[in-house]
């Protein structure tokens, strides 16, 4: 179902981003077909891509094939005037890369971290690449710098509240140190909110209706919700922190001060756990009692049987956990993401075989679960889409 859009001054900057999003998703496309798909009157989007025009965002590509056969002018957009640089910021590592107003990539490195490294130069780090790789721009117009951080992040300090394995990162303003250094504007997002985002503009259509569930999985857990297109952020920015919801009030000390925290069962916290305790039992897999969660997923896809037992059991506690999550937003779309995904269907099955236990089978079977195919490149994508929305709603773009 197409989105409908008003037409009058006060929703201007709105429907200007509904156009790119169209664009984006779409390719060469006809102003016709542009009015059809996103309910604008023709004369608005003729405005709108006359502004376009003229401010390089788009340009004609010749005639393309219309309606009746007739033969109209077609228009793509530009990806030669903007660029955006944005980083991933991880336990471990950053990654940061340069795209173009349709996401695609350009320059991409990761720098990774010591845990003896301090913040200012982990920082010092993330801002002499962003610096670098500014610095190849030509005629390139840097229009932002987005962020996707682990988290729960709040929204009034901007800053991480806690995350499990990197208390050093918690409570530091990153998006003001990148403000004071850079001269653009910052965009800051938990790095599954950013995710959740990237995937739905994947999954959907461009002003459809509907709830998906984005679920960062591996080192740790977390989760992004969006609704009708908008992510899902909360009074405090932490909707979607299922990491941090029990699934046992008696269990598991977590560190943000609970227990029987999901993330202590669904995560590389009990994968690490499990592997301690049970690699006694079996004296002919191939982990090792420092293994790495890398190493447990690929030898789970080889069938050992220590590494199944360990993965079966994470995902019939993330199933545990997804199904609360079911009852709770009632999504019809879940998609897994991260490092699970690499051990394929059946890891999917377990995990589903655990939510449909717990679900009413008129919901499950309106629920369409899934492994994401993006790999970890999701939140870098998905800050990136988010802040070109917000640029285009924001007219920072233009130059009147």
């Amino acid at each position: 179902m197409a989105k409908r859009g008003i037409n009058n001054e006060d929703v201007k900057l709105s429907n200007r981003a509904l156009i790119i999003h169209i664009m984006q998703k779409n390719g060469v496309i006809s102003r016709t077909h542009l009015a059809r798909m996103s309910g604008l009157q023709q004369a608005t989007i003729t405005n709108i891509i006359n502004d376009f025009l003229d401010w390089g965002l788009v340009h004609e590509t010749g005639l393309i094939a219309g309606d009746n056969g007739r033969r109209t002018a077609g228009l793509e957009l530009s990806c030669d005037k903007y660029r955006f640089i944005s980083v991933q910021i991880s336990q471990e590592y950053c990654t940061v890369a340069t795209f173009d107003i349709r996401c695609n990539q350009y320059l991409s490195r990761s720098i990774e971290f010591d845990y003896s490294d301090s913040i200012p130069s982990i920082l010092e780090n993330i801002k002499n690449e962003i610096h670098r790789q500014r610095a190849v721009l030509k005629k390139e117009v840097l229009v932002g710098i987005g962020i996707a951080a682990v988290g729960p992040l709040i929204h009034e300090s901007q800053s991480i509240a806690i995350h499990s394995g990197v208390s050093r990162l918690v409570s530091q303003d990153i998006r003001r140190a990148l403000e004071e250094e850079f001269p653009v504007p910052v965009y800051f997002r938990h790095d599954a909110k950013a995710a959740a985002y990237m995937e739905w503009q994947r999954q959907f259509n461009v002003g459809d209706k509907g709830i998906l569930i984005y679920i960062m999985t591996g080192v740790w857990l977390g989760s992004g919700i969006v609704i009708d297109g908008k992510v899902l952020s909360g009074y405090n920015g932490i909707a979607g922190e299922i990491g941090h919801m029990s699934i046992d009030y008696q269990g598991r000390q977590c560190e943000c001060g609970r227990r029987g925290c999901l993330e202590q069962y669904a995560s590389a916290f009990h994968i690490a756990r499990s592997l301690q305790e049970n690699i006694g039992d079996f004296p002919h897999s191939i982990l090792k009692k420092d293994s790495n969660l890398v190493e447990v997923i690929a030898a789970y896809v080889k069938e050992d049987p220590l590494a199944v037992k360990i993965l079966d059991e994470v995902g019939w506690a993330l199933g545990v956990g997804i199904s609360n999550v079911i009852n709770v937003i009632d999504p019809n779309c879940i998609v897994i993401g991260n490092y699970f995904p690499q051990a394929g269907e059946r890891l999917l099955k377990t995990i589903m075989d655990s939510i449909k236990e717990r679900s009413l089978p008129q919901v499950y079977n309106r629920i369409s679960i899934k492994f994401s195919d993006m790999g970890q490149d999701a939140p870098l994508r998905g800050i990136t889409m988010l802040a070109i929305e917000d640029a285009v709603n924001n007219n920072r773009f233009f130059k009147n």
